[in-house]
């Protein structure tokens, strides 16, 4: 599996990349702005009660900024929520590789057409041309998005949240490397060299993409040890020491992760039964198997076949990607073409089935992975709004930092995020806590930043908020793992279409409420936005925990089947 870090490698080049546009535009506009005005910030400070020393200068300009980041974010965001999920739903046709060389194209192009806006001084309005091409080939969360479908693909249901928290630990490096450095660069050289620096970072980038290992058949099939020892016996051994049916963890303690061998059997048999009473591999599916074989290879290569370019054509239309990304979110049926055939009859499906691709039934998937995509969509809501806003709370009344306090606080997030895996480890190996444990923690702590910030006014409480983060970043890989383990193997790119759409959404919608509510907000409190946050956050505690109590009441129930049989 070493050789699947490949990815982290590229996504780290490209991540560099786009942490430092932002970093670019936003300076570029301010001072472009502040010139048009005759103004400089020389000497300036925000460090007063109620802003007494601020100047009209600095009202104008911060609503001139603050008016043109928001038209920028509309050209980037708006096409890419749409682009963003129809890419990633694609990428079950025709591979990963190719759909994610897309953004990157997209962040090539618009770089070049940056480094120009700022080479040659032309209107601040050609910045909206490199932010529409970034957004029409679906932008930076595309590639994540697709990275992480990628990784479903090569890595077992109970690895994938390790997977994913190692994935964001290296993008978190990424990001603090370009916020650091590149204030460096601008400072001593200009916008211009770091603006080629960006496109080289996203070429190099594309460059590695090619080398990027296909997922062959050594790789992971998409289904959990314990649901393929059902189906096939050469995995028992594999089942015993990783008993999960739905969880995508082995702890043997909470939510759906609890199969005893002697339960084990039972369901064995039961589904014998049912296979036998519901003739599932009958002489038809057996049919459709084989016809379709050489069309199931597509997620795993890429690569058309001759003998089905008709049936092949058929499936990239339009309206077909986004119905198979809404059909893993309105049915309990996980598609499996190989086992079941194009158009089952899911009647015949025994309930909770699930074949070695992971298709087949998993009663109350639909209301578990629309908790799991809103939860995750509040949560990078907040993510996403706090960074818009927290550099302008940290410089005001009453903290009052200086740029050493800035990068210090900056450090110890960097630090919450790399220090993840090792959280990780200890809830997994030490703790034995099971994914859906996990997340419920990982919301807490970052519950916890945004709550302990509402009564912030000394320095050491935004130090100590910002350290609940080495807790609080662990539950976007988990949620995201979560979901991928409620789709089957041919679904995965649709399940994580979805998502990206809603990262995507996050981003616009936080755009928006964050830079309008922080300044309008002032004169009620300085730490209104904070307490904002901190609301918003207890929503995705409040659905997790209804997901945690119905693993819990299943896992009951099965131990009372367990205890029923062997009596």
């Amino acid at each position: 599996m070493l050789k699947y870090y490949t990815l982290d490698l590229m996504l780290f080049l490209a991540s560099g990349s786009a942490y430092l546009t932002p970093l670019m535009t936003s300076q570029y506009v301010y001072q472009v702005i502040s010139a048009e005005h005759n103004y400089t910030k020389t000497g300036q400070t925000f460090c007063g009660s109620n802003s007494t020393n601020q100047t009209l200068e600095d009202e104008i300009v911060a609503r001139e900024v603050s008016r043109w980041t928001f038209r920028h974010s509309l050209f980037l965001f708006l096409p890419a929520i749409v682009v963003g999920g129809l890419l990633t739903s694609w990428g079950d046709r025709v591979g990963r590789k190719v759909v994610m060389s897309v953004p990157i194209i997209g962040m090539i192009i618009g770089g070049i057409m940056q480094a120009l806006v700022m080479l040659y001084r032309w209107p601040v309005s050609g910045l909206f041309v490199a932010a529409a091409v970034n957004g029409l080939t679906g932008y930076y969360m595309t590639m994540l998005i697709q990275g992480n479908a990628y990784l479903s693909d090569v890595t077992p249901n109970e690895g994938r949240g390790k997977r994913y928290t190692i994935l964001e630990t290296i993008l978190g490096a990424a990001g603090g490397f370009a916020g650091l450095g590149g204030g460096y660069w601008i400072n001593s050289q200009g916008f211009i060299p770091i603006s080629w620096g960006a496109v080289v970072l996203s070429f190099i980038a594309l460059c590695i993409l090619p080398f990027l290992p296909n997922p062959g058949k050594e790789s992971f099939d998409g289904v959990n040890p314990g649901t393929r020892d059902l189906t096939q016996d050469r995995y028992t051994s594999h089942t015993n020491a990783h008993p999960n049916v739905y969880e995508t963890r082995d702890s043997g303690k909470e939510g759906f992760d609890e199969v005893t061998p002697a339960t084990r059997g039972m369901i064995k048999h039961r589904y014998t039964t049912h296979a036998k009473e519901h003739d599932i591999y009958s002489n038809e599916y057996a049919q459709e198997n084989n016809e379709n074989q050489t069309e199931s290879t597509l997620l795993l290569s890429g690569r058309n076949n001759s003998s089905k370019e008709s049936k092949f054509r058929q499936k990239y239309k339009f309206l077909d990607l986004i119905k198979s990304a809404l059909r893993v979110y309105s049915s309990e049926y996980l598609s499996c073409d190989e086992c079941f055939g194009p158009d089952p009859n899911i009647d015949r499906i025994p309930s909770d089935y699930r074949c070695k691709h992971g298709g087949g039934i998993i009663r109350g998937k639909v209301w578990r992975i629309w908790l799991y995509l809103l939860s995750y969509f509040l949560y990078m809501f907040v993510n996403v709004g706090v960074f818009l806003f927290q550099s302008m709370f940290f410089l005001s009344y009453p903290l009052c930092f200086t740029p050493l306090l800035l990068g210090a606080q900056l450090a110890i997030r960097f630090t919450s995020v790399c220090a993840a895996p090792l959280v990780v480890y200890l809830f997994q190996r030490l703790l034995n806590l099971s994914n859906q444990t996990i997340i419920l923690v990982g919301l807490l702590g970052f519950f916890m930043f945004p709550f302990t910030m509402s009564i912030a006014t000394e320095t050491w409480i935004v130090f100590l908020a910002t350290s609940a983060m080495i807790v609080g970043s662990i539950a976007k890989p988990f949620i995201q793992a979560q979901i991928s383990s409620l789709a089957s193997q041919s679904e995965q790119g649709a399940a994580f279409a979805m998502l990206s759409s809603f990262e995507v959404l996050s981003f616009l919608l936080a755009t928006i409420c964050y830079l309008e509510m922080y300044p309008a907000t002032q004169y009620i409190s300085h730490w209104f936005t904070w307490i904002f946050s901190s609301i918003i956050t207890a929503v995705p505690i409040l659905l997790m925990s209804i997901v945690w109590v119905a693993d819990k009441k299943t896992n009951r129930n099965r131990t009372n089947n367990q205890d029923d049989g062997t009596s």
